[in-house]
């Protein structure tokens, strides 16, 4: 088989973000979210809404991590100082926005945050747990005008844009450690397994030279357009092309998308855009590509699509953990927040 570059078949038609449909995906939903919104902003006391009620800003709807809240401070209000019926109210609202795929994620990763405070050698404890979370509402609860919903923890960054009929659930960053654990009551966690397993599935099903095509050669800490770095995706594409994949290879992919935009409402309108798209997508990876060691790194890059997967060092008792990132690059926070690039790191964006 040719060596087929991404890179050199699609940078002259480029698709930057400035160049593709910006059509935000409709949302049927949006009236139920703000109902639920309304009704925990109703359960709070008036320094709770200060907390939670911020200016929809660039700089704001930028404001999200993979850190502990402790250690980086996101916007809102803390799960930990919300009575028992506040919470609930506020997870209300995460489950009417996330829909129950995405809620039952959150959930779980939470449950991970328990287990690795749980191990007693985390360093800070305090730092770990359930309830250090947060929810935020960047603008006022709107079914006409624009707003945003966050949620934000060690782990989990939810940027929700709702503008009437329309919105849009990216950034979305989900993580883990423990990737797996079996809890006291003998029920075995799993919170990334669909995610984890269709990239792995992909990668063990490439040949030789398409791992070899696949390849890029920088070498990845991180997940590359994560918390700080908006926008910054690559000029062109890198990897393999979809099209050349075997049809094996080709589910795996398809398999991925399902796993990640499942955790939307919105998800059979985001498919029908990436799915649309596939012949215009490519992957590639560095590390080892068995997702097993630290610096193994997978990526689906399409004209609206960025998926990102790195396995990272952990030091604890885990051998790994796992960062992952859902972007669209037309939609991202809307399509309408453009905010600036934040951390230090790879200048002009990854490769």
């Amino acid at each position: 088989m040719p060596r087929l570059v991404c890179g050199d078949n699609f940078a002259s038609s480029g698709f930057l973000p400035s160049q593709i449909n910006t059509g935000l995906p409709p949302a049927s939903h949006t009236d139920a979210v703000v109902d639920a919104a309304e009704a925990f902003l109703e359960s709070l006391r008036g320094f709770q809404r200060r907390e939670v009620l911020t200016d929809f800003s660039p700089a704001n709807a930028s404001r999200w991590s993979n850190f502990p809240a402790d250690i980086v401070q996101r916007n809102g209000l803390d799960f930990r100082d919300m009575s028992p019926e506040q919470l609930e109210s506020a997870l209300e609202v995460a489950r009417v926005s996330l829909g129950q795929q995405g809620f039952d994620r959150m959930m779980e990763i939470r449950l991970a945050d328990d287990a690795f405070a749980h191990t007693g050698i985390a360093g800070h404890t305090d730092l770990f747990g359930r309830n250090n979370y947060s929810i935020a509402m960047l603008g006022v609860p709107s079914k006409e005008k624009p707003w945003m919903l966050q949620f934000g923890g060690d782990h989990l960054a939810v940027n929700h844009y709702y503008h009437g009929a329309q919105a849009s659930a990216t950034p979305y960053f989900v993580g883990v450690e423990p990737i797996r654990w079996t809890g006291r009551d003998r029920v075995t966690h799993d919170p990334l397994k669909p995610m984890h397993e269709s990239i792995q599935g992909l990668m063990r099903s490439l040949t030789p030279e398409q791992l070899r095509i696949a390849r890029i050669k920088r070498q990845f800490n991180d997940v590359a357009v994560g918390p700080g770095r908006d926008g910054l995706f690559p000029k062109s594409r890198h990897g393999i092309a979809y099209s050349r994949l075997s049809n094996a290879s080709q589910v795996f992919v398809q398999q991925a998308i399902l796993a990640w935009t499942g955790d939307s409402p919105q998800a059979e309108d985001y498919r029908r855009r990436y799915f649309a798209e596939l012949d215009q997508t490519c992957i590639a990876f560095s590390g080892t590509g068995d997702l097993k060691e630290a610096g193994d790194y997978v990526r689906i890059d399409g004209p609206h699509l960025w998926i990102e997967l790195s396995c990272q060092a952990s030091q604890t008792v885990f051998p790994i953990h796992l960062h992952a990132v859902w972007r669209d690059k037309a939609t991202d926070y809307g399509g309408v927040l453009q905010p600036e690039p934040w951390v230090n790191g790879l200048a002009g964006g990854p490769k």
